[in-house]
């Protein structure tokens, strides 16, 4: 059975009855899924549930179910809501929904991430079951394939497995089905087998593959697959991004093995943000309830602590591979593990450490020793705690440092206990406060603390507010709450900077002006080039030029223009106007551009826009690539009806003048396919030109088809814009223009 056909079919129809955003959800959520857009996925569902409900189907509910535990179902975590979507696909009324089969494999990947070996056997009855009730010819048949073969690769029967993942390929390929492109059923069992050059064939990269899911594994196993056969330098340039394996707990895993191979090999430092790394790594096993990778990375992490002396962090993973430990179906499993460690902390015997007489002199000294880490820091700062509990530097410091290992909730315990002992402390409860905001708390405990300090000093209560308000995007009260502070201290610096950027989240650009006019005009020396930056923002919104030009001038932009607008030629940038929204447009002043992108059908309009954005970018461009910077604001919008245009290109003077004759008139045109794009007409092969073009609106369609007939009545080859003849109601250009697309397979 075909899946995507029926997707296909059921977003057609959910178009067709006005359910259209349901249509776009369950269109895009696949994609996320796969991606490892874990937050996008997580933000898709409420809303995709809650639309499939109110529509009455509840085979659109089954497959946003299956979906959300695609991305994130591999733990125990997630084992009662697998088992409730089994249950809620398999009742009478449902079995026949494509994706019921599919809850199967989700139940299987709960308990697989939860703890593989323990449920390896449960999990082939299942799987066994599930293969009866279909063919080789549904796209399930591999996800069940996959299944089975990754429980025998736990209960370590590699032979089998192999033999499972080769003869289900057959069968698949008998139906007419390839699933060559997929998971690595075949290249686990290799590896688990040891034949690495196998495996490492097995996972080689796919003909234009995306960076999906799919090619991480890839990646995963082609680093285990050539650290095997000793090619190291192969193996570093495979291994994933750490953020990347950060970003997913399953990766975890087969990222930490490698990377403890590479260590022993002296091929990746072993050091304080390794071990942070892990730390973090760790916590996310927990958080999902991956108890057997969990004890397994734990284990790696103790280890690698105990090599480079951190006895501290390897207490911690000691305790958190008990903890998981706890959760497994044979909690003796991991016993062997951790009996190791345990043994080699013992051998590491703790001592505490020698501290000057004064917690000045110690924090003096510590600030001074460049050397150490912040795991060596931790025994020390724990006894200077220990020693000296009424001081607040010693405090930050061990907060600092366990923050740094990736301890981040032990962190915020050591300033929460320091803020409790020291209740009229304003110090005390501020500094716990805004680490709270920097961590994204920003619940009843800043309140409380903000009421704790308010007697205190009022203002700061005040700023603990804002700061709390803002990060939980309310703009309004952020602003009050600094213009509050503002009335008592006009120079609160860092108040007017927060309550510019609330009114620029509010639209209030004139507002944010004046607020940031105020931070240049109370800086004195404490002015930044951030400050002329961020005004530029609302100066160029607002039209203020003379301030705009000011701040261009102190940041050393030479304009190509003395006065008035800035609407000049500086080259392209990439835009981000969402989180999927991404367009090319041609910077026309320091935070200014007009967009050159057009988009069609589902695609977002923001063709001609001219708009301004924020000076710093999004991410680091690599050599070759756009820098990428957010919209804060659409100054004024393009043309929004956009036609595709395709055929032979006239060449690059004929395209060049009618682009400049076009452009010049209002529209906008975007080449999305020139280079390597080939028609064979007549039988010669000529170049093709393929893009979209955005009509002025105070073009009629009539009058924008007779236009492109002007202006390209010399040009030698098929040219077309089939859809706006068509809109036009020109018939008999229409059919041309048809009979063209038809046999150059235009479009």
């Amino acid at each position: 059975m075909n899946i995507w056909a029926w997707v296909w079919d059921t977003q057609e129809k959910l178009e067709e009855s006005g359910n259209e955003r349901l249509a776009e959800l369950i269109e895009r959520l696949p994609t996320a899924a796969l991606d490892d857009q874990n937050a996008e996925v997580e933000a898709i569902v409420p809303e995709a549930l809650g639309l499939a409900r109110s529509a009455g189907l509840p085979w659109v509910e089954i497959f946003i179910r299956h979906w959300h535990l695609q991305a994130t179902g591999d733990g125990f975590e997630k084992v009662p809501y697998a088992v409730e979507t089994l249950d809620f696909s398999h009742q009478d009324e449902h079995r026949a929904c494509p994706q019921s089969v599919c809850t199967v494999q989700d139940l299987a990947r709960a308990y697989s991430g939860a703890d593989g070996p323990g449920y390896a056997h449960e999990r082939l009855a299942v799987v066994e079951e599930a293969l009866e009730r279909i063919d080789p010819s549904w796209d399930c048949f591999h996800c069940m394939i996959v299944e089975k073969v990754e429980a025998l690769t736990d209960l370590e029967r590699h032979e089998e497995a192999l033999t499972v993942a080769r003869e289900g390929r057959a069968a698949a390929a008998a139906a007419g089905r390839d699933f060559s492109h997929a998971e690595s059923d075949v290249t686990n069992p290799l590896l688990g087998l040891g034949r690495y050059e196998e495996a490492l064939e097995s996972a080689r990269p796919r003909p234009n593959e995306k960076d999906d899911t799919f090619a991480r594994w890839r990646r995963l196993s082609r680093a285990d697959a050539l650290i095997g056969l000793g090619r190291l330098d192969e193996a570093l340039d495979e291994l994933l991004e750490p953020e990347v394996a950060l970003r997913e707990p399953r990766y975890q895993r087969s990222w930490v093995q490698s990377v403890e191979r590479l260590v022993r090999r002296g091929r990746f430092t072993n050091d304080w943000r390794l071990g942070g790394l892990l730390e973090r790594m760790v916590a996310a096993q927990v958080e999902r309830g991956r108890a057997w990778d969990g004890v397994r990375i734990g284990a790696v992490h103790g280890r690698l602590a105990l090599w480079r002396g951190a006895r501290v962090t390897a207490e911690r993973a000691l305790e958190d591979m008990r903890a998981l430990a706890a959760r497994l179906r044979e909690p003796e499993r991991a016993e062997e593990q951790l009996r190791a460690l345990a043994a080699g902390l013992e051998r590491m015997r703790e001592r505490e450490p020698v501290l000057p007489d004064t917690a000045d002199a110690f924090l003096e000294a510590w600030q001074a020793d460049v050397g150490s880490g912040p795991e060596q820091d931790l025994e020390r700062l724990e006894a200077a705690r220990r020693r000296w509990p009424d001081e607040l530097a010693v405090a930050w410091g061990l907060h600092r440092a366990l923050h740094a290992v990736g301890r981040r909730e032990d962190a915020l315990q050591v300033l929460r206990a320091f803020a409790d002992a020291h209740a009229d402390d304003v110090d005390a409860q501020a500094t716990f406060g805004h680490a709270l905001i920097d961590a994204g708390e920003v619940g009843e405990e800043v309140e409380a603390l903000a009421e704790r300090v308010r007697p205190l000093d009022e203002l700061h209560a005040a700023w603990l507010g804002a700061r709390a308000a803002y990060r939980a995007d309310d703009s309004q009260g952020a602003r009050e709450l600094c213009e509050l502070i503002l009335e008592r201290d006009p120079e609160a610096l860092n108040a007017r900077r927060l309550a510019a950027l609330a009114c620029e989240e509010l639209k209030d650009f004139d507002a944010a002006l004046v607020h940031r006019n105020g931070v240049l005009e109370h800086a004195g020396d404490e002015v930044t080039d951030s400050d002329h930056w961020d005004r530029l923002v609302p100066a160029t919104i607002v039209g203020d030029w003379d301030a705009a030009r000011e701040s261009a001038a102190a940041l050393d932009i030479e304009l190509q223009s003395d006065s008035g607008p800035i609407d000049e030629e500086y080259g392209l940038v990439r835009l981000r106007f969402a989180v999927d929204d991404f367009v090319v447009a041609l910077r026309t002043g320091p935070v200014s551009a007009r967009v050159l992108n057009v988009g069609l059908g589902k695609e977002p309009q923001h063709a001609g826009d001219r708009v301004v954005f924020d000076a710093g970018p999004i991410g680091t461009a690599a050599e070759g690539e756009l820098v990428t910077f957010p919209v804060v604001h659409v100054l004024a919008e393009g043309p929004r009806r956009a036609y595709p245009f395709d055929g032979v290109d006239p060449g690059d003077d004929a395209w060049a003048a009618f682009a400049k004759t076009l452009g010049e008139e209002g529209w906008v045109i975007d080449v999305r396919y020139s280079t390597d794009y080939e028609l064979e007409v007549d039988g010669e092969t000529c170049r093709g030109i393929y893009g979209h073009l955005a009509v002025p609106d105070d073009v009629s369609d009539e009058a924008a088809h007779a236009r492109l007939g002007e202006l390209t009545a010399d040009w030698d080859g098929p040219f077309t814009w089939l859809p706006l003849a068509e809109a036009a109601g020109d018939e008999p250009a229409s059919a041309r223009q048809r009979e063209h697309a038809e046999a150059l397979a235009l479009y």
